[in-house]
């Protein structure tokens, strides 16, 4: 059964057309002009950045390679900087003050909270956690249960730090996402025997579960 071209197409498209959207916005809400010349270049830089890996997977598993023996070795080792930046898992890695008016601090290490400082001045919080005890009440939770508990007690104001963090990092894992499907897909338009196997490689060692079958043509009836 052969893959659907145009399906593919469109997906392909659909995602570079996501990223330049998405990025665009970022940019503009961070205070950055952005003008038809730079989303073409978000635009530019988003296909290169595919082709890259597209190109490296072609020299990880050169051409012929489903018919030798031995294992097969994956590697990303070679790729840009600013390509990995799609590849690896994003993370919530920062020290932010969860709100502006008082002395608190707080750094998350991979979503956990690591070190926090003077959380029991943050405003609205009940009188029992007003101590420093607080500080070791909350080191070692991940930044989502930190958020449920200070957001039941109305202490976070909107677009407090923990919201943007947390934000973010769920931008990064979509669109890192959103870039491995690209790239599978990159794979499957070119319909080689070898890209195939390729994007099935892929998929396997990024853990993406690509839908292959979603992509599938239609049989024919006679």
């Amino acid at each position: 059964m052969e893959f659907d071209k145009k399906l593919i197409g469109r997906s392909l498209w659909n995602h570079v057309q996501k990223y330049t959207y998405n990025r665009s916005d970022y940019l503009e809400k961070n205070g950055y002009t952005v003008d038809n010349e730079t989303r073409r270049q978000i635009w530019e830089d988003y296909k290169m950045a595919i082709q890259e890996v597209v190109n490296h997977l072609g020299k990880v598993f050169p051409d012929g390679f489903v018919r030798q023996e031995g294992e097969i070795e994956f590697t990303l080792k070679g790729i840009s900087e600013e390509t990995m930046v799609f590849l690896t898992n994003p993370s919530i890695d920062c020290t932010i003050k969860p709100v502006d008016d008082c002395q608190a601090l707080m750094s998350f290490e991979n979503g956990y909270l690591a070190e926090a400082y003077d959380l029991e001045t943050l405003p609205n919080l009940p009188n029992k956690y007003r101590t420093p005890r607080f500080n070791g009440v909350l080191e070692g939770r991940h930044i989502i249960d930190i958020k449920k508990l200070l957001d039941s007690y109305d202490v976070l104001p909107k677009n407090n730090m923990i919201d943007v963090a947390i934000k973010e990092y769920l931008m990064r894992r979509m669109e890192k996402k959103d870039f491995v499907n690209a790239v599978i897909e990159s794979l499957i338009f070119t319909g080689t025997e070898d890209d195939l196997t390729r994007a099935y490689l892929f998929d396997y060692f990024m853990g993406a579960q690509f839908d292959f079958d979603a992509y599938k043509g239609k049989e024919r009836t006679k």
